[in-house]
């Protein structure tokens, strides 16, 4: 479609042509300096004449194809405006060529818009473009790659021109608008490094450019034709930072460092912090001042780092009040203002050779020399521009910065052995469940001097809480409803409020400097998270280089952290990730006895770290300050006084509002720690003392009581400690009466044992001279002495719980657990780190927090969290049943335990199986203690060693490899015998499950087994495989302990679980119908076997008979499409409805009505080659390789993704017969795949090399699917039978217990 001419007149008109006289409508312009050269238009013929055939060849323009001079396309009068501007500007019509034109691989021709040569060779490429969005397309297009065939090659056409010709110099994408009454244009223009004609291919030339354009430097007033200048940046030029310049500034990053071979990447990271601090302090300048940050033409290697070792003395001085060790050029020169020039110079050189060739701030590579000075100052060049154009100092939280900032530190620091941090979304969901507005309101109401609360982070890392807090509190500073205020505290808030506009005059975050502290032991973690701050929209938080640990009074400690008290008490919050399992850590202590409680706990070895964190907490908060922290799981559940301590601070001092589990391992990126967030709130000190003085007034009269509003608080504190004991026999206990219950329970049983291990007791029993009576005496003085402090803890403990409440959230396992967080992680190249689930405005789809809505949506975890802060606790939504329950804080302690060591449970305690028999514990009803195998070398004997792994439960091992004990093997009482119960103890998937032994020969267990010898006058093994299956393996599991993928089941914890205990004869009972039902499942299994083998007879003599066979490359039959590039589909396009993209899940469920990502209509359109059909078969090419699915009808349109592959047939052939073909050869499928890991098929070639035999009669085909489809039907049929075999197993329960 031509271009109205209307438009076009008006162009020309701005341009200076005139319409010549004559007949037809011809514009003409003449060029008076190029000896009257003339352009020529021809309205009639719709053509543009550039070449004024008036003038030799030597001295006009040279026009390759006339594609551009016609009246076709606007972009053609692009050129035109183009060239008129060059021409204008002083560039000779020779040195001009348009449709410049080379030879491409795929017999298509490329053509440049317009070539500017100077002394014959090419000096400038232009490719323009309409204005607005085809120029926006194709720049956006110059930062992407694309697939031509097999190779990898520059999506945008300069840089594929730029290879053809090396002799160029700069690049420019060009567009001008004339729709308005002003001519305007835009350029983008790329310097062309001469390093760049060494390289190989234009692939290459993409991988080297820094992904930035310069915006001047050929068309301004001030520059001469053939002498392009780009001119310095000044502040007012530099180009706020989106969300593709984040992620593809950090690629270029890592590029820069593949190609000049840069392989620490945490020290290119502590480098690159450097230039940051650099860039920050350099834009704090006025719009029109020119930037020291940046490469100019005129720039040296020198002059780039001289400029940046003064911006970075300044900066070091400004943001951490760090005096660096550095003289600038011009402190030198007036220092050697007397000395002779000659001299002078020679002293300044030397001066420059050490600051800058021995100076580490910069070095990206070490730098010992001029050689290795000018090596990395290729680096830093590069570095440095490709940062220039952005703009890093923000009045504001600038997101897209911060996900840049983010990047870098998921693929440097946190790399690093020992440091992880915590995710984004992780730290918003702590920080906006406390009830940070609440806490303002109440300043406001007691008019304190202090309006906002005081929150500290004392392990800080890298100030993900700090930056997450402070741009939580600006929001609601933002919104903060001033208007009955009085005029001081309102004005107070208004210099404070934001809009987040960057054209609006902003509040300042200067509230930050009075309210926020962070306290950081790492140094390059101290820049970090003041780089993080400021990156953030603010520098003034008091980011503090010290210990968390430190005494309060320390020299680097400041403001409100400065105390000479124990208690410093000045905080409102604590939000925390601190550090935990640090061995040996008692030695870098700067505290000690006097600073804490827990420190004479410590040993030389301790590594319980988060131990005194806990009780830091405690010291920092004021009365009602509430805290959120990052802990390991352990610290619940661990023995040893330094644990329990911990846990006694914890109870005595806080309530605990929340515990949020999290160790389903994907929380944190690369830590195999199982960890929980706590939410505590700090109790009143009067609390501790008078629940100990009741506690100890009880002990004395043994008279209950009522405490906090609730009556007969003893009462209710037996029925929870004890089983089947009353409040009578509780009292007849502590008056040494017990009554016969008493003596027969557990709780007495245990607490005996007990006793025997104290010390005192076991002096008692060394002493001879004692006769009988006495030894009572003294026995039962011991007893009531342990038994009065044991019974006084736990009744205080009690106190202080019973009438709490306290929020438990699991978050899952596996892809649930990553819904209900809402991002996943990545390691794959350029895709590293955290990738949220976001909708189509960019919010997280997280259950933990509601972006657009803090903290008021009962559908977010959060909600129920901040609310208990409230003390209120709304009936928990449906979505959330499975993720939230609230429980009374005292039922998370077993008071059972005669042993009691304060641990606080966050999963049940036990699983008992409902019975009307009494409950035993194990170590009641066995032959020998529980132990567990002993360790041994392999090799030849008779004795056979079964691993852990190879117990798969019940019956069941899994012998496919054996191993056998050296012929030191010493037997013992761990040698198996028939009917020895045993259960994995140890790792993650595999501790609790179950097998009972009954097989012929000599075997032992690893060390990570446990052997239950059972007394059979007692227990049948068989009956306690049948209960224990029952009560579940995973349910056993989730009894074990530890912080790693080592968990353990203790021989202590399995010798305490409960089992119904009926009389033998009805053990008997079960046990035989148990079997009778285990034994027809058996069968069923054999019955299975053999009709799997029926139908792949029908399959493989397909295969043999000879039938007309196609190869899967044949497109007469099938077509194949693998999904899409990975990159095609980043989490961050997905949108909560529209087309679905099918994944692997679909297939190997072979469901298609689940699902969670959608993409957008005009995503679906470009990507429609990959689109998904009823009747397509799809593969499962990764990881779980070779399942197949046909597609339903029902399915919703979509598209597959790069997971799976896509077989479509054709009428030749049947879907259900090529599916049946298919898995028929999956073996040939998984021998084709490669890789470690996660193995990938091959290329598709390999795949359509692959025979398919097919009969040629599709009644035929048909047939034989109908055949194998009768046999699918059986063996669904025995699966069904086996279920309800097992049902009835279940039911056996109710028959007989």
């Amino acid at each position: 479609m031509a271009v109205k001419k209307e438009h076009i007149r008006k162009l020309l008109k701005m341009l200076n042509y005139s319409l010549k006289n004559g007949r037809g409508e011809i514009w003409t312009k003449t060029y008076t300096e190029y000896d009257d050269y003339t352009i020529r238009l021809d309205f009639d013929n719709e053509k543009i004449e550039y070449a004024d055939n008036s003038k030799s060849e030597d001295k006009r323009i040279t026009v390759s194809n006339k594609t551009t001079s016609n009246f076709e396309k606007e972009e053609n009068f692009v050129v035109l405006e183009c060239v008129n501007r060059l021409l204008e500007k002083g560039y000779k019509p020779a040195s001009l060529t348009l449709e410049y034109g080379w030879s491409g691989g795929h017999s298509t021709t490329d053509r440049l818009d317009i070539m500017v040569k100077m002394d014959g060779r090419s000096y400038l490429m232009i490719e323009c473009k309409t204005w607005d969005k085809e120029y926006k397309k194709e720049k956006s297009n110059m930062l992407l790659t694309k697939k031509v065939g097999c190779e990898e090659q520059p999506k945008g056409q300069l840089l594929t021109y730029c290879w053809h010709e090396k002799t160029t110099e700069f690049l420019c994408l060009y567009a001008s608008d004339w729709s308005s009454d002003e001519l305007k244009y835009e350029n983008a223009i790329i310097p062309v490094e001469k390093s760049w004609r060494n390289l190989s291919n234009a692939l290459e030339l993409y991988t080297y450019w820094n992904k930035s354009f310069k915006r001047n430097g050929i068309f301004e007033d001030t520059i001469k034709p053939y002498c392009i200048e780009p001119k310095s940046l000044l502040r007012k030029d530099l180009a706020k930072i989106t969300d593709a310049d984040s992620s593809r500034i950090f690629n270029q990053f890592l590029e820069i460092l593949r190609h000049n071979s840069v392989s620490d990447k945490p020290n290119a990271f502590n480098k690159i912090l450097n230039l940051f601090i650099c860039k920050i302090i350099d834009e704090d300048r006025n719009d029109d001042e020119e930037l020291l940050f940046q490469w100019k033409d005129d720039s040296t290697y020198i002059s780039l780092q001289s400029n940046l070792e003064d911006l970075y003395k300044q900066g070091m001085d400004r943001f951490l009040g760090i005096e660096v060790t550095d003289y600038s050029d011009k402190e030198i020169e007036n220092s050697l203002a007397i000395v002779d020039e000659s001299s002078k110079n020679i002293i300044k050189q030397m001066f420059q050779e050490l600051r800058l060739q021995k100076n580490p701030e910069f070095a990206f590579k070490e730098v010992y020399n001029k050689e290795s000075f000018e090596e990395n100052a290729k680096v830093l060049k590069e570095v440095v521009e490709l940062l220039q154009p952005y703009q890093f100092r923000y009045g504001h939280k600038q997101q897209f910065l911060g996900n840049f900032f983010e990047l870098l530190l998921n693929t440097s620091i946190k790399q690093e052995a020992g440091q992880f941090f915590t995710p984004v979304p992780i730290a918003r969901y702590m920080i906006s469940s406390l009830p940070i507005k609440e806490r303002i309101d109440s300043n406001v109401s007691s008019n304190r001097k202090d309006i906002l609360p005081l929150v500290i982070d004392y392990a800080c890392g890298s100030g993900h809480f700090l930056t997450e807090y402070m741009d939580i509190m600006q929001g609601i500073l933002n919104n903060y409803d001033t208007s009955k205020l009085k005029p001081r505290m309102r004005n107070t808030f208004d210099k404070w409020k934001q809009t987040g506009n960057d054209d609006d005059v902003q509040g300042e975050f200067e509230w930050a400097k009075d309210y926020v502290y962070g306290i950081e032991k790492d140094y390059r973690l101290v820049k970090t998270t003041k780089i993080s701050t400021f990156l953030n929209g603010d520098g003034e938080a008091n980011i503090i280089h010290a210990d968390g640990l430190d005494k309060f009074t320390s020299e680097k400690y400041k403001g409100a952290l400065w105390t000479t008290k124990r208690e410093n008490g000045n905080f409102d919050f604590v939000i925390a990730n601190p550090p935990y399992s640090v061995s040996a850590f008692k030695q870098t202590l700067l505290s000690g006895d006097d600073d804490f409680e827990t420190y004479k706990y410590l040993t030389e070895n301790s590594s319980e770290i988060e131990c005194l964190f806990v009780e830091r907490t405690k010291q920092l908060l004021g009365e009602d300050g509430c805290a959120a922290i990052i802990l390991p799981v352990s610290i619940l559940s661990n023995s040893g006084a330094l644990s329990e301590k911990t846990r006694d601070i914890l109870l005595k001092n806080f309530y605990i509002k929340a515990i949020s589990n999290h160790s389903g391992g994907n929380t944190f990126m690369a830590t195999d720690v199982k960890t929980i967030i706590v939410f505590l709130k700090k109790r009143p000190q009067t609390e501790i003392a008078i629940a100990e003085k009741t506690a100890k007034d009880f002990i004395i009269n043994h008279n209950d009581f009522s405490y906090n509003g609730k009556p007969d608080v003893i009462k209710k504190y037996v029925s929870e400690a004890f089983d089947n004991i009353s409040f009578e026999d509780y009292i007849q206990l502590l008056e040494n009466n017990p009554s016969r219950e008493m003596l027969e329970s557990d709780f007495y049983i245990d607490f005996e044992k007990l006793v025997k291990k104290t010390k005192e007791y076991k002096d008692l029993k060394k002493n001879k001279k004692l006769d009988k009576n006495s030894f009572k005496v003294e026995y039962d003085r011991i007893k009531i002495k342990l038994l009065e402090q044991l019974e006084f803890e736990k009744i205080t403990y009690y106190l202080l719980t019973f009438a709490s409440k306290t929020i438990l959230i699991k978050t899952g396992e596996k892809q649930a657990e990553k819904d209900f967080l809402g991002y996943e992680f990545a390691t794959r190249r350029r895709y590293e780190g955290i990738h949220p689930y976001a909708d189509e405005n960019g919010c997280i789809i997280s259950k933990l927090y509601d972006e657009e809505d803090l903290n008021s949506n009962p559908e977010k975890v959060n909600y129920y969290i901040h609310s208990a802060f409230l003390d209120e606790y709304p009936e928990v939504d449906n979505t959330l049943r499975d993720n939230v329950i609230v429980v009374n804080t005292s039922s998370m302690f077993n008071f059972k335990e005669a042993d009691f060591e304060n641990r606080i449970y966050i999963s049940p305690r036990e699983f008992i199986l409902t019975s009307q028999y009494k409950q035993t514990k194990l170590d009641r009803i066995i032959k020998m203690p529980i132990v567990r195998g002993k360790s041994t070398q392999y090799g030849s004997s008779a004795v056979q060693v079964i691993k852990s792994g190879q117990i798969r439960g019940e019956y069941e091992f899994d012998f496919t490899e054996k191993y056998y004990a050296a012929d030191s093997f010493v037997s013992d009482d761990r040698n198996l015998q028939k009917g020895d119960i045993l259960i994995n103890s140890t790792g993650v998937g595999t501790a609790g499950r179950v097998n009972l032994f009954n097989l012929e020969g000599d075997f032992v267990v690893d060390s990570h087994v446990a052997i239950v010898r059972l007394d059979q006058t007692e227990m049948l093994p068989e009956f306690l495989l049948y209960v224990l299956k029952n009560i579940g393996f995973k349910n056993l599991e989730s009894l074990a302990t530890g912080q790693s993928g080592q968990i353990e089941l203790t021989p202590t914890q399995i010798s305490n679980l409960k089992v119904p205990k009926p009389p033998i004869v009805v053990q008997e009972q079960l046990c035989k119908e148990n079997n009778k039902l285990y034994s027809d499942i058996a069968k069923k299994q054999e019955e299975i076997v053999v009709i799997k083998q029926n139908r792949e007879n029908i399959i493989s003599d397909i295969f043999c008979k000879g039938h007309k066979e196609f190869f899967l490359g044949d497109e007469e039959y099938v077509t194949l499409r693998r999904g899409p590039f990975g990159g095609s589909l980043k989490k961050e396009i997905f949108v909560a409805s529209g087309y679905k993209v099918y994944e692997q899940k679909h297939v190997i469920k072979n469901d298609f009505s689940i699902g969670r990502y959608y993409i957008t209509t005009e995503k679906f359109n470009e990507m429609k080659a990959f689109e998904v059909l009823p009747n397509d078969i799809l593969m499962s090419c990764s990881g779980t390789i070779g399942k197949f699915a046909i597609v339903p009808t029902e399915a919703k349109p979509g598209i597959i993704n790069q997971a799976l592959l896509r077989f479509r047939t054709t009428d030749k052939i049947l879907p259900e017969y090529l599916k049946m073909c298919l898995e028929y050869i999956t073996l040939e499928f998984t021998r084709k795949s490669h890789g470690k890991g996660i193995q990938n098929v091959t290329s598709i070639d390999t795949l359509k090399a692959i025979k398919i035999p097919v009969p040629g009669d599709m009644e035929e085909q048909k047939r034989i699917v109908k055949s194998v489809s009768k046999y699918d039907d059986m063996i669904d049929k025995s699966l069904h039978d086996i279920y309800d075999i097992e049902m009835q197993q279940a039911k056996l329960i109710d028959k007989y217990l």
